[in-house]
């Protein structure tokens, strides 16, 4: 059987358009952009992109607890029972930061496998990385280091990569530079490399800020 997806939303401001990625294991297949200003909206247009593209939502009737540890990437025990092999997906990470809430829990009720994502959260590795947002982007990093990681052609991300910067703070922990710094200097959102980053968030090496939610 072949990997499962993970796809992730950054939703974007009235003036950023929101951007879904869409990864299988160490292959980026796809980003899609929606412009919409009303974040609901666009919560129904990722649906209806993700339904066209052959997924298929869980029954909202199998609820899963809105505290499952962050840790638990596919949930609880029996998570993926009756999922089918034509759903291969196995979670929609959301920046619940921001925007990123309303959209986040509408998803959920619909059925998708929405992970909770909080850029600013704990990390998995707390001695390495300040925070989640770190900690994903690094991974992304690494894979493309490693020259492990496929991406469609995509020059919005392959600038946003270019112009993105880090850094360590006094204990020595990774960190990734504001966003608005980036914005500045791209003149726009960093909304590519931020959708791409959070596909690793459900990984157990970089699962923390954030958690599986249900309805």
């Amino acid at each position: 059987m072949s990997e499962q997806y993970v796809a992730a939303l950054d939703v974007g401001s009235s003036r950023d358009p929101s951007v879904l990625c869409l990864r299988q294991g160490n292959v980026i297949t796809e980003f899609v952009k929606f412009t919409d200003p009303d974040v609901l909206r666009t919560a129904s247009l990722v649906d209806q992109a993700l339904r066209a593209r052959g997924f298929r939502p869980r029954p909202t009737s199998a609820a899963v607890p809105w505290d499952v540890p962050s840790d638990m990437v596919g949930g609880p025990s029996g998570w993926d029972d009756g999922l089918g092999e034509s759903s291969q997906l196995k979670a929609l990470v959301c920046d619940v930061v921001g925007l990123g809430d309303g959209p986040a829990r509408w998803l959920a009720a619909q059925g998708w496998p929405v992970y909770r994502f909080h850029s600013s959260g704990k990390p998995r590795d707390k001695k390495k990385f300040l925070n989640a947002r770190a900690e994903c982007h690094w991974r992304l990093r690494e894979a493309l280091e490693r020259g492990s990681l496929q991406i469609v052609r995509n020059e919005a991300l392959a600038e946003e990569l270019l112009a993105c910067q880090w850094g360590t703070d006094q204990a020595d922990r990774i960190f990734i530079e504001r966003k608005l710094g980036l914005k500045k200097r791209l003149g726009r959102s960093p909304d590519f490399l931020d959708s791409a980053s959070m596909t690793y968030a459900t990984e157990r090496r970089c699962s923390g800020g954030g958690t599986m939610l249900s309805f």
